[in-house]
């Protein structure tokens, strides 16, 4: 029997909205053959393969941000949740769909959710895309989809690239050009999350329907988040794999935080954000390809403390070494009855956080997965950022 369908979003047709990005140098680059794995809500527009879906539109607008940077990237889609009617899931269903988007090999892995709840199962899951080497890039959220001072996952975890988003720019019509000016989103999810920013929309999406391309503009809501800000990066690190082909991830990492303009301050410091700009991504690509070889097929892990690849006459360091740590001299006379003290505390502590974890699922709630579309306090939510339960 077909899925019943009972809360399809509502689609807004419009004209299609350009990405505040500035300009892409498709004459250069266009993310030929590059997979990207987007795991999502499937996604119904042109030119993507895998999971489609026709209902909740937040996948399709994702999928057409990225084809709209890198138009030459092989997108495939894998829908998050088992339940195709529904917007967010588990982590456990989040898992599950990291291990299915690793079986298709991509280069790039896009997961614009969040959930608010860390566990090994979802570590390891990321741990395997690295081992791949693999970019995951990831949404850090908006504001109220977790408690203030709750790390956002998996765009916390090491290695991610976590994604914030920025606000629109908007036409000078004294002078004829953009506001150079880049904020943090009102709707960004607070805190020190984001490695780097982008334009989190609103855009629009390219549905495919009924042998129809139909341009979407809202789902009612316009399609504005951190959701629609990480395919700006995972797209743009396709325009530079196309150019340096057999470069480890933590290198193209690299390039696009090497790259990004300075935005405004972060929030609660005096330090500007990082904005990704693809223009000085696909340059800086470019200069790396001039100067260095790269050995082929290599896989890194994205946290290790230096990758070093040699050129015919010097090397390329592409993270700052770590300084030996001196050796300390401690006193090691602690009188045996603390030590004996720590290790009880010790003990019944893993015995409490033992009870404590039976009395919960073992990925937490049952809902712990939310789409970063945005939903600002006082605004109704969107069809894909709704807190709905599932039951299993």
């Amino acid at each position: 029997m077909p899925t019943q369908y009972t809360h399809c979003a509502t689609p807004i047709t419009g004209p299609s909205l350009p990405l505040d990005v500035g300009d892409i140098p498709h004459a250069i680059t266009t993310g030929n053959n590059v997979p990207i794995a987007l795991i999502d809500t499937g996604a119904a527009n042109p030119g993507t393969s895998g999971d489609r879906d026709h209902c909740l539109l937040h996948g399709t607008a994702v999928a057409s941000v990225l084809k709209s940077i890198a138009p030459g990237a092989d997108i495939r889609s894998v829908r998050h949740s088992p339940h195709p009617e529904r917007s967010n899931g588990t982590v456990a269903d989040l898992v599950n769909a990291i291990n299915r988007a690793l079986q298709e090999k991509p280069t790039v892995l896009n997961i614009s959710m969040v959930t608010c709840e860390d566990t090994p199962q979802l570590r390891d899951a990321i741990a395997r895309a690295h081992k791949q080497n693999v970019l995951v890039v990831a949404s850090v959220g908006n504001r109220g989809q977790c408690d203030e001072k709750t790390a956002p996952y998996p765009a916390m975890i090491d290695g991610v690239l976590a994604v914030g988003a920025v606000e629109p720019r908007h036409p000078d019509p004294t002078t004829g050009t953009w506001d150079a000016g880049r904020v943090v989103a009102h709707y960004n999810a607070p805190g020190p999350w984001a490695d780097i920013y982008a334009p989190g929309g609103p855009v629009s999406a390219q549905l495919t329907m009924d042998g129809k391309v139909h341009t979407i503009v809202g789902d009612p809501q316009p399609f504005t988040g951190t959701s629609f800000a990480a395919p700006v990066v995972s797209a743009t690190a396709a325009l530079v794999w196309q150019i340096l082909p057999d470069a480890p991830a933590n290198l193209v990492r690299s390039i696009m935080l090497d790259s990004a303009h300075p935005g405004g301050a972060s929030p609660g410091t005096s330090v500007p954000i990082r904005v990704i700009n693809p223009q000085a991504a696909v340059e800086l690509a470019l200069s790396h390809r001039d100067k260095h070889t790269f050995p082929p097929s290599q896989h890194h892990k994205p946290d290790q403390h230096a990758h070093t690849f040699h050129s015919e006459d010097h090397t390329l360091e592409l993270s700052v070494q770590a300084h030996p740590i001196e050796p300390v001299h401690n006193d090691y006379s602690v009188p045996g009855a603390l030590s004996l003290l720590v290790f009880v505390v010790g003990i019944v502590t893993l015995i409490a956080r033992a009870l404590s974890s039976e009395r919960r699922p073992a990925f937490g709630n049952t809902d712990n997965t939310r789409h970063g579309a945005d939903c600002t306090p006082g605004k109704p939510n969107t069809s894909i950022s709704s807190s709905r339960p599932i039951e299993k």
